[in-house]
């Protein structure tokens, strides 16, 4: 059973300010979750994944998604923020994923941002930034532990309102 597309519809699209969103397993660039409707390219994902390694080219030529170029707003090692007129696409790269997220124009992209980085545990931020550091079966051990904490906090234990990560409108 595949926990990943309840986790992006609890902690993301119930927000109500995520109009799609995805999970992609960075290393093999394989998209193992995504919202009703919302369909990866496995070409588009291997741009997702490799605009992290070309930060400086992403922010200058921005992405091309759904036959639109969306500017770059933000760019960094861990997040890429774009945006199309009104509409938005968010990645976030953790250890072991790359988060897609996309907004409409009704929906408040801070909302948005601030909720797709909320799932992205700072733990894995921490790890990933560290990783040249560390040996890869330690970082593979730790990448693991923090999904199953992940899973055990939205699965399995009883849900309070702060369960899920991100504004509840």
């Amino acid at each position: 059973m595949n926990p990943f597309p309840h986790l992006l519809q609890k902690c993301l699209l119930d927000t109500k300010h995520v109009e799609c969103a995805a999970m992609i397993v960075a290393k093999s660039v394989e998209v193992t979750a995504a919202s009703e409707n919302f369909s990866i390219r496995p070409e588009q994902a291997e741009v997702f994944v490799d605009a992290f390694d070309h930060v400086t080219v992403t922010r200058q030529r921005g992405l091309h998604f759904k036959s639109k170029l969306y500017t770059c707003v933000r760019a960094d090692k861990h997040s890429i923020y774009s945006k199309y007129e009104g509409r938005g696409l968010i990645l976030v790269r953790t250890a072991l994923f790359v988060i897609v997220a996309t907004y409409s124009q009704n929906m408040y992209p801070s909302i948005c941002v601030e909720a797709v980085e909320k799932l992205e545990l700072k733990s894995i931020r921490n790890m990933s930034s560290s990783s040249e550091k560390s040996p890869l079966s330690s970082r593979f051990m730790l990448s693991i532990l923090d999904f199953l904490l992940l899973f055990l906090r939205f699965f399995i234990i009883e849900p309070s309102p702060e369960a899920c990560p991100g504004p509840r409108v």
